[in-house]
């Protein structure tokens, strides 16, 4: 929930927080971490392989995954690149080699939900994508030297090859997992990738770039996913009057969705008091400010002003605010809409600052830590 106040607060910024300013930003790596499809393949070498997916010819692949082999995936998470491995059914080298480089004209990767589960995947692949369908990479793709190292013999495994970045992030949001791959073909060669199976997974393929229907069974090419946590919480907040430290939490997974419910709270704030949420979607910045330490880059923008929850008295730190921030994005705290904020993938830095028990340095205001966190599509 959100309260009106007195404005009178909000002129406290002035020109500090104008539309146009500027502060350093710090670096800000993500939380990350990896997933393994099928999750035993990390220690399982498959019977055989498939070229599919590094083919001299226009090739096109479809991989559905059920949650069974998603528990590693957190929900909400950003996957934001994929990579493969050489099989070991017998001794490739590593590919395509020093000095040599496998080209692709095009390189196409959709990730999406699944209309279909394993197992009854139709035939034509586009009846299988679901409608929150991302293309994560697309166009040339060069992949040089020792992409995937070679060399390893079932039982042992070859290492999973570099990574393939993705130039959009997909929002994972819960259920299956559709992978959809579509190339050209390079002029260099094949590259034989691991299969290991899984009941809870199915592939189908089609030896076109562009074919639509008539796709047949495939063999699970094992991957790795890397993701990226979209919501994280930094800064050292102020300690308030009363020894309190306000302190930023968040509910939900971000969206651009309408009604998603994405909730950024402010709690350990004095009761009763009247705040300004600020947000930025230039990164992260730690500039000394009036109330403690600005955590966001400009430029800076603020929302009207807000009234802390809680009942009397007002001189403890039971005070709290709870913004639902997709109804912000569309104009819900003051009516003036702020559509960067729906923008995919983008990253948005928030935090509070509020009003502290009177005007006498250093208890005039207290800003909050922040929370930092990436809009899907």
């Amino acid at each position: 929930m959100f309260h009106s106040s007195r404005s009178a607060f909000a002129s406290l910024l002035g020109c500090l927080l104008a539309p146009g300013m500027l502060v350093a930003s710090l670096a800000a790596p993500a939380s990350a971490g990896d997933v393994y499809i099928p999750n035993h393949a990390p220690t399982t070498a498959g019977p055989g392989g498939y070229s599919t997916l590094m083919h001299t010819q226009a090739r096109s692949y479809q991989l559905v995954v059920g949650t069974q082999e998603l528990g590693g995936l957190p929900v909400g998470t950003m996957i934001t690149g994929v990579t493969w491995r050489l099989s070991t059914w017998i001794a490739y080298p590593s590919w395509p080699g020093a000095g040599s480089t496998a080209s692709y004209t095009n390189y196409d990767i959709y990730l999406s939900s699944s209309n279909n589960p394993p197992g009854s995947l139709s035939t034509t692949y586009t009846d299988n994508i679901g409608p929150d369908v991302v293309q994560v990479r697309g166009g040339p793709l060069s992949l040089s030297d020792v992409f995937f190292q070679g060399g390893a013999v079932t039982p042992s495994v070859n290492p999973y090859g570099v990574l393939v970045d993705f130039t959009t992030p997909y929002l994972y949001q819960g259920g299956d997992l559709l992978l959809t791959v579509r190339h050209t073909g390079n002029a260099f060669s094949n590259a034989v990738l691991d299969t290991v199976s899984s009941p809870f997974c199915q592939a189908i393929g089609v030896s076109s770039y562009t074919q639509p229907d008539a796709w047949y069974a495939q063999g699970l090419i094992t991957m790795k996913l890397v993701y990226a946590d979209t919501t994280t919480t930094y800064c050292t907040a102020k300690i308030n009057s009363l020894g309190c430290l306000p302190q930023m939490s968040f509910s939900g997974v971000p969206s651009a969705t309408t009604g998603s419910g994405f909730t950024v709270q402010a709690s350990g704030v004095l009761n009763n008091k009247p705040g300004l949420l600020l947000y930025s979607n230039t990164g992260r910045a730690a500039l000394p400010f009036q109330g403690g330490i600005l955590c966001m880059a400009g430029p800076v923008r603020r929302s009207v002003p807000l009234n802390s929850g809680g009942n009397p008295p007002p001189n403890d730190c039971s005070g709290y605010y709870d913004i639902d921030m997709n109804a912000f994005a569309v104009g819900g705290l003051g009516g003036t809409p702020q559509a960067y904020l729906q923008v995919p993938a983008t990253q948005i830095n928030a935090q509070f600052w509020g009003r502290d028990n009177g005007f006498v340095p250093p208890f005039n205001s207290t800003l909050s830590d922040a929370v930092e966190y990436l809009i899907g599509a």
